[in-house]
């Protein structure tokens, strides 16, 4: 197991600097774990829940005795975590928490990475996916997974913008391979996060790794607060002819898909989920063709008051709402140059 790091106390969030969220409650304990990680930093909080969940009486007590607003959406029967994460979209919300899945880890990332591609389809900019453990350590590092072949930047920001609220050493992970001609799918936010860390004194310490990238994925999410993970630039084409709804299995089988399945089917931490520049087209694999979708992903501390511009920021979790802005900022002025990223294909 990985030794914790205990650096001190997660910082108090201030009411000014708490944003809306989304938690899927499935109705699982689950379901009540990720509302409570919700509570830590929400101003109001909309629930999409199955039928009947259980957690409904508990989760609302708990809202109330927090003072959070709650709004509670009742999903369809069979609708599931893509269903929840669609309704961002409608309610202005970029940062989502969803538990832990009991079975089937690598549908259920397929259908988060679909719901993001349907959120920015219909003008969201940004989502943040947080897949919550009930174990996760409070204690340790945030370990950000830098993968050989590509770099989103926007992953980068996030772990450095977590790293700095929590008040947690940065552990950057650079997983094996030659990064010669790897792409960096948005060079900005990558200087971004490195400028953060130095202005912002984030303890942060770079490590080369050697061996297979998941066994080091998996053992340094043992004693990690929680695990950043960049997946996508790429483009789906086609559909599964069983499940004409679903992005294929393809998207798992690219290194960061394997990585993220194997993480968020086992790691006992927090999985947070970059997803930018993925493209999916043609058939019922989306709602339309082309899409383009620029997720960011952040959990627990890393905030933003839903500004689009970088200010001044000030003490405290001041130094993850810049690091939000910035990425903010920056997917705004994607949105307006209408360009967009895309270094691999995966068929069905």
């Amino acid at each position: 197991m990985r030794p914790t790091l205990d650096v001190g106390h997660t910082r108090t969030v201030a009411a000014d600097d708490r944003i809306p969220v989304l938690v899927y409650d499935d109705g699982s304990p689950g379901g009540a774990i990720a509302f409570d990680r919700a509570l830590d930093v929400a101003a109001r909080i909309v629930v999409a829940m199955t039928p009947a969940s259980p957690n409904h009486t508990r989760n609302v007590a708990a809202a109330d005795h927090a003072g959070t607003p709650v709004h509670v959406v009742v999903l369809g029967a069979g609708d599931d975590v893509h269903d929840a994460i669609c309704r961002c979209a409608d309610e202005s919300i970029h940062l989502a928490f969803v538990p832990r899945p009991a079975e089937h880890p690598g549908r259920y990332v397929r259908r988060i990475v679909q719901a993001a591609g349907e959120c920015q389809q219909a003008g969201h900019g940004v989502l943040a996916v947080s897949v919550v453990h009930p174990d996760a350590t409070v204690t340790g590092p945030v370990v950000e997974l830098d993968p050989a072949h590509s770099d989103s930047g926007f992953a980068a920001l996030f772990a450095a913008g977590l790293a700095g609220t929590l008040g947690r050493p940065l552990h950057i992970l650079r997983l094996p391979g030659d990064r010669t001609n790897a792409p960096v799918r948005d060079p900005q936010a990558l200087d971004r996060a490195r400028r953060f860390i130095t202005d912002h004194d984030v303890a942060a310490f770079d490590e080369d790794v050697d061996g297979d990238p998941i066994v080091t994925a998996r053992y340094h999410a043992d004693g990690a607060s929680s695990v950043v993970l960049a997946l996508g630039g790429f483009t789906v084409h086609g559909r599964k002819p069983t499940a004409p709804s679903e992005i294929p299995d393809a998207v798992l089988r690219t290194p960061d898909g394997e990585i993220a399945h194997s993480l968020v089917a086992d790691a006992p931490a927090d999985i947070v989920l970059v997803l930018d520049a993925i493209h999916l087209e043609h058939g019922h694999v989306a709602r339309s063709a082309a899409i383009g979708a620029a997720v960011g992903a952040i959990t627990v501390g890393v905030l933003a008051r839903g500004a689009a511009g970088l200010v001044a920021a000030g003490s405290g979790v001041g130094v993850a709402i810049l690091a939000y802005q910035a990425v903010h900022h920056h997917l705004d002025r994607l949105d307006e140059s209408g360009t967009a990223g895309g270094v691999a294909t995966q068929g069905a």
